[in-house]
């Protein structure tokens, strides 16, 4: 979803907006697994930094659906042509499969999105920084853009590390997933949507970016902050099992090989 249009259904429909009393870290319904380095000294001066995963960072759909058949394809040989190859050489390749998969995987990531190795947010009371990658989706309000903009400086190549200070926040919209479970109800955040006041709007999403661990630090800091309800999307969930799914198969065919042969 664009992010105009993300932002555009957010002030467009009041009637997803969650009117939620103010959340503290020690509400167990939000916050009850979180944890992250520097949790237990936190104090108002701290400055935390949380690393940012990129193994989940969507490649494009002929790359993606040329892994996930090539990875698929090779898990159910040894159900069509038994003890195709001997034992050893079987586990070694079907052991070696998913560790290369992660590996290149991670190669077309870094090509894809020009990110560097040891990706990175900061939070503190007076800033929020976000790392130098394209994953990020960021836009200018219509409003704030002049009708005659003035020329412009060319802008250095590549991603560059964005920081957002903490006065020019407006808003930060929390989209998250209610849970019930035991009669239970937790919640999981699944986006951030930071509104600034010079019109730069930035939608960071789970899978991404900590979230769960930068609302944590969001909330501590008393950063401006409203709820909205998500809609589970089918697109993101077809992802995660188009990533997932050839990963858990070769695991498990791993397992069937070694208990066939040595078991």
């Amino acid at each position: 979803m664009p992010l105009q249009t993300h932002f555009q259904g957010i002030k467009g429909h009041n009637t997803v907006m969650e009117k939620m009393g103010k959340i503290t870290i020690n509400d167990s319904t939000w916050f009850g697994a979180t944890d992250f380095k520097g949790k237990k000294t936190l104090s108002p001066t701290s400055a935390i930094r949380l690393k940012v995963v990129s193994i989940l960072y969507p490649l494009p759909f002929l790359l993606e659906g040329l892994f996930f058949i090539s990875l698929v394809s090779l898990a159910i040989l040894p159900f069509i042509y038994a003890k195709i190859w001997p034992p050893v050489p079987a586990l070694i390749i079907y052991g070696a499969t998913v560790p290369c998969y992660l590996l290149l995987r991670k190669l077309c990531i870094k090509r894809c999105y020009h990110v560097s190795s040891g990706l990175s947010c900061l939070i503190s009371h007076g800033k929020v920084e976000l790392p130098a990658c394209h994953i990020m989706d960021v836009s200018e309000s219509m409003e704030h853009q002049p009708r005659h903009p003035e020329p412009r400086e060319p802008e250095p190549q590549g991603p560059q590390c964005l920081t957002v200070a903490r006065i020019e926040i407006q808003n930060i919209v929390v989209s998250y997933w209610p849970t019930t479970r035991d009669v239970r109800t937790s919640y999981i955040p699944h986006a951030l949507f930071i509104i600034t006041a010079s019109g730069r709007n930035i939608l960071l999403k789970s899978g991404f970016f900590p979230i769960q661990q930068m609302l944590y630090l969001l909330v501590y800091f008393d950063y401006p902050l409203t709820f909205e309800k998500a809609k589970w999307s089918l697109v993101h969930t077809l992802r995660l099992m188009l990533i997932a799914f050839p990963v858990v198969a070769h695991i498990a065919v791993t397992g069937f090989l070694y208990n066939d042969y040595f078991l």
